[in-house]
C-alpha cells in the first residue's frame, strides 16, 4: 500500500491523498523523494466504534428498504423511516 500526500490544486490548505494498491502495479520507480521528514504513523483505529457505526448504518439502510414500498404513499414512507428511527422496528 502506497499513500501519496500532494498539496492540492484548488487550495493551499488543503492536500489530496491518493491510496495505491502496489499488489496490482509493476515496474514501480521512485522519481522524487520528499524533503520534509516523515510522519509518525496514523492513529490506530477505535474498531468498537467502527463496527457500532457499520451496524447502525445497516439498520438505517435495511429500514428504509423495508419502508420503500410501491403499495405505500411517499408520505407513509417517510413517517414510517421517522418512528423506525426512534423505535425498534423489526
Amino acid at each position: 500500500m502506497l499513500i501519496l500526500k500532494c498539496s492540492s490544486s484548488t487550495s493551499e490548505e488543503l492536500n489530496d491523498v491518493y491510496v495505491l494498491n502496489l499488489s496490482f502495479c509493476s515496474n514501480v520507480q521512485v522519481i522524487n523523494e520528499p524533503n520534509n521528514p516523515v510522519v509518525d504513523a496514523p492513529q490506530k483505529l477505535n474498531l468498537e466504534q467502527l463496527k457500532i457505526k457499520l451496524r447502525n448504518n445497516v439498520d438505517q439502510r435495511q429500514r428504509w428498504v423495508k419502508s420503500n414500498n410501491a403499495d405505500v404513499s411517499t408520505e407513509g414512507q417517510e413517517l414510517y423511516r421517522a418512528i423506525a428511527k426512534h423505535f425498534k422496528v423489526r
